[in-house]
């Protein structure tokens, strides 16, 4: 039997990202799918600045009780694309984009097969998967 799509949560290294762990495992719980929470560090960041993330994202896999996988790369965009592509979710959630919107259109564009939802302090934004045959439904 094939593995069904995780539902993926994309998080930073601070401790605000909990309310997007906590959204990610709500669907995967009504989904009844897996639950894969990554973030991408840059891997030239200094010593201080990686143990201080590294920390933050301790905290939030103890206070949320998933685990978080963790990857080092200074393309930080591309390896999120590469990732989300060999685990295929049904569903991603992100974070609300910083004000340059540069990493979000940058996102948007590599992943276009699943639905996104935009978690913000009061709400979640989703928007629709874009299939290139006009099909939208989740995997």
């Amino acid at each position: 039997m094939a593995k069904e799509n995780p539902v993926l949560v994309c998080v930073t290294a601070q401790l605000s990202c909990e309310k997007l762990i906590r959204a990610g495992l709500e669907l995967s719980q009504k989904l009844n799918r897996e639950l894969v929470v990554v973030t991408v560090q840059n891997k030239n960041a200094d010593a201080a600045r990686r143990a201080q993330d590294l920390k933050a994202l301790n905290q939030l896999s103890k206070s949320t009780g998933c685990s978080i996988d963790i990857i080092f790369s200074e393309h930080i965009t591309q390896s999120l694309a590469s990732y989300i592509h060999k685990i295929d979710p049904c569903h991603i959630f992100i974070g609300n984009p910083d004000s340059s919107g540069h990493f979000f259109e940058e996102f948007m564009s590599n992943v276009y097969e699943a639905p996104v939802s935009v978690v913000n302090d009061k709400v979640i934004y989703t928007l629709p998967a874009f299939q290139l045959d006009g099909v939208l439904n989740y995997k």
